[in-house]
């Protein structure tokens, strides 16, 4: 009777299967597995009382049953109960040491406890358990992911998909781990394997969107945002990402982007638990921007934020304040009354042009018009320069100490590398724009490795540049941007540096992020002029490009020049009391500097 009521459910006739299990009770009330397979049939009706219920009569008949103890820490989970889910499976271990399925769950709970380090530890015992275990490595290569521990997730992505091809959430985070590091093509071509196994996939349509995005496949995103729609109506997300590609279109999206925008505003007052997910609140900030609601805008900023802040600390991950203040101080007190600038091998070379400053404050707008012209490629924001310094980090001691000890050949050697990297890509171009912005930590070691090499730095309105990174979502690696007093910090270390480099070394060029919009053209020949290079009209049309561009101005950069993030602070001022005081004087405009040179595009 037991076989065949069992059999009855994995047929999927789940009433007949309920009916066959209480035929059993009559004969015999206690019998576990009869209680068990109530549960299984409770749960898989979306009954989650009664599957408790069912469960825990099978736990008392059966203290030792791991099936009934498994079911009702899954109940749990479902539930939301997660600190009881843990209790459970940690019962199941009691009776089974080292289950790989039950430490995954165990991970899984911990995870949404916030506790992202042990549930890592978790998901790794899993793994260590049942190295054939693929849904553990998917599970640790997203932790590893939310740290911003790059490399470790790609290896446990890579390591489940040569396990089990068939995951579809799988191909979908290694396709958002590519996307990120840059291998675009690759990225599209794991998108489409994650939705040839699930087309509804409603996060992953929204991932791959933004992919094609980023490659100025516009259209193609257009059509894969309508057909979520379809198969989501309900929900805010698609429509939320469908009102920024017509907001882009400058011609004919304005008044459309305006009603999808409110489309998403009112799906979300019905969503319910989605809206609870900080990804989707913080999306509708700028849906309630662009409506003009700014203390709506403001207020599901916030709360996104919080909530990221909070599962980072929980994880034991956050913004130290006191350690990049003190690499800041280190950094300064190495090159200050060294040479100015340092003679070297490569003191000839000019290929690289790097664009540095605070993120948001135009550094993706200006390698777009540069790399517009036919002499000039844009490579975007490339990890070669930070590589170098992790590589000079010896014994914990600061990177200054490692570049203290190099002697010629180990500079060379690091010179050699970078310009073999951008080599590699971008063998044709006469030179090569690398604008990762937090490269103004490194102005120092970028001089001494290429004395000639063109630096840009691009400033933008303190309280602009702050508000905007606020208003955006980076990846796990930039603590700092879910706070406003911890922008704050990061922008007054940053403006400090900054004022050290431009009177250490005379030749930095300072480009205003408000000059660049109101004159794009005037103020982009004189960094050409600095390169021996003629303006192209090409560069009029510089958002027509179809290179890609994967920061958080892919679609600002593809739009002809618009103004109105030029004071937007103005808007939100109300809200921004401990922003302005934690930036005190460092508020105001810049000092220009006073040498011919260096005067301020």
């Amino acid at each position: 009777m037991l076989r065949n009521a069992f059999g009855l459910n994995q047929a999927g006739r789940l009433d007949e299967a309920a009916r066959a299990a209480k035929g059993i009770l009559k004969l015999q009330p206690k019998e576990p597995n009869a209680l068990y397979l109530l549960g299984i049939v409770a749960h898989q009706q979306g009954a989650r009382k009664d599957a408790a219920r069912w469960f825990e009569k099978c736990r008392k008949a059966d203290p030792k049953n791991v099936g009934a103890l498994s079911g009702l820490g899954i109940v749990r989970m479902d539930e939301g109960r997660y600190a009881e889910a843990v209790k459970c499976f940690n019962n199941v271990l009691t009776l089974m040491p080292e289950d790989a399925a039950t430490l995954n769950n165990i991970g899984l709970a911990k995870q949404r406890l916030g506790e992202t380090v042990q549930a890592m530890a978790f998901y790794d015992r899993a793994v260590k358990a049942n190295p054939q275990f693929a849904t553990a490595r998917l599970n640790l290569g997203k932790a590893h992911a939310d740290l911003g521990n790059t490399a470790q997730a790609r290896r446990q992505y890579e390591a489940g998909l040569r396990l089990a091809s068939n995951i579809a959430e799988l191909h979908g985070h290694y396709a958002d781990l590519l996307r990120f590091s840059g291998e675009h093509e690759r990225a599209l071509d794991s998108y489409r394997a994650a939705l040839r196994l699930d087309p509804g996939n409603l996060d992953i349509n929204v991932n791959y969107a933004g992919a094609l995005v980023e490659l100025s496949r516009r259209e193609e995103a257009e059509q894969v945002l309508k057909a979520a729609i379809e198969r989501h109506p309900k929900s805010p997300t698609p429509v939320l990402e469908l009102a920024e590609l017509a907001a882009a279109d400058r011609e004919n999206g304005p008044e459309r982007a305006r009603v999808l925008y409110q489309s998403a505003v009112d799906l979300a007052a019905d969503a319910g638990g989605e809206t609870e997910r900080p990804q989707v609140a913080h999306r509708l900030g700028r849906a309630y921007d662009k409506l003009g609601r700014y203390d709506e805008a403001f207020s599901c900023w916030s709360s996104a934020h919080r909530a990221w802040k909070e599962a980072y600390a929980a994880g034991g991950v956050g913004y130290d304040a006191e350690r990049h203040a003190g690499n800041i101080d280190r950094t300064i007190a190495f090159f200050d009354g060294g040479p100015t600038p340092p003679a070297h091998a490569y003191g000839a070379e000019t290929r690289p042009i790097f664009v540095v400053g605070m993120m948001r404050s135009g550094t993706s707008l200006l390698e777009q018009i540069l790399s517009t012209h036919s002499a000039i490629a844009g490579a975007g924001e490339l990890m070669t320069m930070p590589s170098i310094v992790d590589d000079l980090y010896a014994g914990g001691r600061h990177w200054t100490e490692g570049l203290r000890r190099a002697g010629a050949e180990d500079l060379e050697n690091f010179a050699r590398r970078y310009l073999a990297d951008i080599q590699g890509r971008y063998g044709d171009a006469s030179h090569v724009v690398d604008k990762l912005p937090d490269n103004f930590l490194n102005v120092g070691l970028i001089r001494t490795l290429f004395p000639s090499a063109l630096i840009v730095h691009t400033r933008r309105n303190p309280m602009d540049t702050c508000l905007s990174i606020f208003m955006q979502k980076f990846s796990a690696s930039i603590q700092f941007g879910h706070d406003l007093t911890q922008i704050a910090h990061y922008y007054r270390c940053y403006r400090r540096i900054m004022e050290f480099w431009h009177g250490w070394d005379r030749s930095l060029i300072a480009v205003n992020y408000e000059a660049l919009v109101a004159d794009p053209r005037g103020t982009t020949i004189r960094v050409l002029e600095r390169l021996d290079l003629d303006w192209e009209e090409d560069q009029d049309r510089f958002y027509e490009t179809k290179r890609a561009v994967k920061t958080a101005s892919a679609l600002q950069v593809r739009q002809p020049i618009y103004k109105t993030a030029v004071e937007r602070w103005r808007r939100y001022e109300r809200h921004l009391t401990p922003l302005i005081d934690a930036l005190g004087d460092a508020s105001g405009a810049w000092e220009e500097p006073m040498n011919e040179d260096a005067q301020p595009c």
